[in-house]
């Protein structure tokens, strides 16, 4: 999270609200990992590899209980760090969150899915 938010700090200015609210969801997207890491897949079977299931749901209900920013819209910055994995879920899925949310709501997930893969 620190690198993906230094690297957007980087090549914006984050003078506008939408570039805030970017950047408040950069810094946080992967917030729920640490409360949902397990060593299991969907069937409960062990693995050696870590997986952080539903991780971008806990990371946008804890960035609710604990946001204190201003001026910008806590429920946007949420609803991106709740959406920031759609991107692996398929260009069907995507259009569906496009009609559900605007084309402004995907622009901006669009940055967040940038700079959390950059950051890897």
């Amino acid at each position: 999270m620190i690198k993906a938010y230094e690297l957007y700090l980087k090549d914006t200015s984050c003078n506008t609200k939408e570039e805030k609210e970017i950047l408040s969801a950069i810094r946080y997207h992967d917030i729920g990992k640490g409360f949902c890491k397990v060593f299991s897949n969907f069937k409960g079977q062990p693995t050696t590899a870590a997986h952080y299931y539903c991780h971008e749901n806990v990371g946008a209900y804890l960035y609710l209980s604990y946001h204190k920013e201003s001026g910008i819209d806590p429920i946007e910055v949420a609803n991106l760090i709740a959406h920031h994995m759609d991107h692996y879920k398929g260009e069907k899925y995507l259009e569906k969150i496009k009609s559900r949310f605007g084309e402004d709501f995907c622009k901006k997930l669009e940055i967040v899915h940038k700079y959390d893969k950059a950051a890897h």
